[in-house]
């Protein structure tokens, strides 16, 4: 049987009372997220940008973050989307991604675009997003990685 999670916004309003979760985001990203395409250490520097940002997260009923997506309204970009590895395969990061097109359609976006791992592309195509632009490395590492875009 699945384990039920709910779904958390977090955006600057509301950010200082979810910081204690967030803060267990970049424990999670530092582990297994950026170590992708860095060796860097990124969570002082993801404590300042988390704040700009609007961020969707999965919740295990025990209250530990198993999965996130945050929404750059600057940029229209969706980033850091992570759902842990026991959860995935149950539609987690396809509902993550869904919360984030409805924002972005509230906030009168028309696009959301995605620089996705090129092992990721297939899953982005199956949520309604196109490649545009020519593949490209990224980070220290130079993962191979394709500009995606969806029409809202």
């Amino acid at each position: 049987m699945m384990e039920p999670y709910s779904v958390i916004i977090v955006k600057r309003e509301n950010y200082d009372t979810n910081f204690e979760i967030m803060e267990k985001t970049r424990e999670l990203r530092q582990k297994y997220l950026w170590p992708i395409e860095s060796d860097e250490n990124l969570v002082s520097q993801y404590r300042e940008y988390d704040k700009a940002r609007t961020t969707v997260l999965a919740v295990s009923d025990r209250g530990e973050p198993v999965g996130m997506v945050q929404w750059d309204g600057q940029l229209g970009r969706l980033r850091q989307v992570y759902v842990l590895e026991d959860w995935r395969r149950r539609g987690i990061a396809s509902r993550l991604v869904s919360e984030v097109a409805r924002i972005a359609r509230e906030e009168n976006a028309e696009l959301l675009i995605v620089h996705a791992l090129k092992a990721s592309e297939g899953f982005y195509a199956k949520q309604g997003f196109k490649a545009f632009g020519e593949e490209y490395k990224s980070g220290s590492y130079q993962v191979l990685c394709q500009k995606m875009k969806m029409s809202l």
